[in-house]
């Protein structure tokens, strides 16, 4: 400790915070400052600080009762301060949880899982512009499903939904997750969007879902195109 004291300095052999100890010290201390506190909490004394380096501390003589409640009231001051803390970042944590569930829940079709027509046009517009500035190919396919107004009327309007679910599942168990995106544009009308994938690729892929649907045991049977 660098004692430069701008008021009287302390006698030698007196210990800071003894009961002799009754005017008020000016120091510049030289060492971090939470050392500086734990250094003066110590001996006794309150300190009081306002600046980074070179901290001017003023101590003055407290009652031994007080340096009890010093020795107490930091610790649990200190894990206050870390418990409400934490508690701040948890509630913003689930505070942005929450909105990412409700973002997502706005730009999911209900029944089918996909994402709606809502979403589709913005994530097109998305996607265009991310393959023109990077020079890959884009893809989009385009679905309906045949007859499905006579598969309606035939089976009742809750196999209609139950179809539209399936086919929800195999758009995307065709498609790559986090990659491509599907879906329900509307009615019995679905999108996909295939980022860096070309023609032949994308020909591929809606093969694969033509003849998954094709051969799905709920579409069996089901009214053709003639």
């Amino acid at each position: 400790m660098d004692e430069r004291g701008s008021d009287e300095t302390l006698p030698e052999g007196q210990r800071i915070g003894s009961s002799t100890t009754r005017r008020r010290w000016s120091y510049v201390v030289e060492r971090p400052a939470l050392a500086a506190v734990l250094t003066m909490v110590a001996a006794g004394a309150i300190a009081f600080w306002n600046l980074p380096d070179n901290i001017r501390i003023g101590m003055t003589h407290v009652p031994r009762f007080t340096e009890m409640i010093l020795y107490l009231g930091f610790p649990v001051l200190s894990g206050l301060l870390v418990y409400f803390w934490l508690k701040s970042v948890q509630e913003n944590w689930e505070l942005k949880r929450l909105h990412a569930v409700l973002e997502e829940l706005v730009i999911t079709d209900s029944l089918t899982g996909l994402y709606n027509q809502r979403h589709f046009s913005s994530r097109l517009k998305q996607e265009m512009e991310r393959a023109r500035r990077r020079r890959y190919p884009l893809s989009l396919l385009l679905l309906d499903l045949d007859n499905f107004k006579s598969y309606n009327d035939m089976y009742g309007h809750l196999a209609g939904d139950r179809a539209l679910e399936e086919v929800g599942k195999i758009v995307l168990g065709s498609i790559r997750s986090g990659v491509d995106a599907g879906f329900r544009y509307g009615g019995d009308e679905f999108a996909v969007i295939l980022p860096e994938t070309t023609r032949q690729q994308a020909t591929t892929v809606a093969q694969r879902i033509r003849d998954t649907l094709e051969n799905h045991p709920i579409f069996i049977g089901a009214p053709r195109s003639r």
